[in-house]
C-alpha cells in the first residue's frame, strides 16, 4: 500500500501548487502507514491462505485430470488439463499480490511481527508451487502426446501423477494448519517411486519423458516444503532409482 503511493507533482498553469501537493501526498502516505501498522493491520496468514486456496485447488484438480487422461487413454482430456493450467495466471497473480501485501504488514505492523517467519516459509513454498504449475503444464502436454501415439502405459505412470495430486492437497492442508510437511514429502516421494517403477516396466519415448517430468514436479513439491535444491533432487532421484531396481 505505502510503496504504491506515487508522489508526483505535475506541471500546472497555476503556480505554487507543488508544495501543497507534496504535503497532501505525504499526509496520505502517513495515514496509510498508520492504518496498516497500528489501527487495522491485516492478518498476513489469513490473506495468503485465502489467495492460495484457488491455486491449490486448481493445481490438484488438473493433475487429477492428467492422471485420468493417462489411465483412460484420452489425449483431449490431457490437453484440457494443460489449457486449464495455463489459464491459472490470474489466480497466481492475485496470490503474488497477497504475498506482497502480507510482506508489508509483517514489516511495518508491530502486532504482526511475530508472523515474519511464517510469512517467509509460506512465500518460499509458494515460489516452488508456482514452478510446479508450469512443470505440470509440460506434464499434461507430454501425456497428451504419449496417449495420442498409443505408447505403452503401465499403471505405475498414472499412479505417479495421482501421487502428485495427493502431495498438493496434503501441502494445502499442512499449510492451512501450520504443520510439518512430512505427509507432503511422502506423497511426493511416492510419485517418484511410481515413476521409477514405470521406467522399470519399460517405456517408450514420450512415456519416458512423462516419468521424468513427474520427478521434476516431485522435486518442486519437496522444495516447497523447505528442502534445499540439492536435498530435494537427491531424495527424488534416489527413490526413483530404487523404484527402477525393485
Amino acid at each position: 500500500m505505502v510503496r504504491r503511493v506515487l508522489i508526483a507533482t505535475l506541471s500546472s498553469s497555476q503556480q505554487n501548487l507543488e508544495l501543497p501537493r507534496i504535503v497532501d501526498a505525504a499526509t496520505g502516505s502517513l495515514v496509510g502507514l498508520l492504518v496498516v501498522a497500528v489501527l487495522l493491520p491485516l492478518h498476513p496468514m489469513r490473506v495468503m491462505r485465502r489467495a492460495a486456496s484457488p491455486v491449490f485447488d486448481a493445481l490438484a484438480a488438473y493433475l487429477r485430470e492428467t492422471e485420468a487422461a493417462i489411465r483412460r487413454r484420452e489425449p483431449d482430456r490431457a490437453v484440457r488439463a494443460m489449457d486449464g493450467l495455463r489459464a491459472m495466471g490470474p489466480d497466481v497473480e492475485r496470490l503474488r499480490e497477497a504475498l506482497s501485501g502480507a510482506e508489508e504488514v509483517v514489516t511495518v505492523a508491530p502486532v504482526r511481527w511475530h508472523w515474519r517467519q511464517h510469512y517467509e516459509r509460506y512465500a518460499h513454498g509458494i515460489e516452488h508451487l508456482t514452478r510446479a504449475i508450469a512443470d505440470s503444464q509440460d506434464l499434461a502436454r507430454r501425456s497428451a502426446t504419449m496417449v495420442e501415439y498409443g505408447e505403452k502405459v503401465p499403471d505405475h505412470l498414472p499412479d505417479a501423477v495421482g501421487a502428485l495430486a495427493d502431495a498438493v492437497r496434503q501441502l494445502q492442508r499442512e499449510v492451512r494448519a501450520d504443520k510439518a510437511h512430512d505427509g507432503t514429502r511422502r506423497h511426493a516421494l511416492r510419485a517418484a517411486d511410481q515413476a521409477g517403477r514405470a521406467v522399470r516396466a519399460g517405456l517408450q519415448n514420450f512415456a519416458a519423458s512423462v516419468a521424468t517430468q513427474v520427478r521434476v514436479i516431485a522435486s518442486d513439491l519437496m522444495r516447497a516444503t523447505g528442502c534445499s535444491v540439492d536435498e530435494a533432487n537427491q531424495q527424488t532421484r534416489q527413490v526413483a532409482r530404487r523404484g527402477e531396481r525393485e
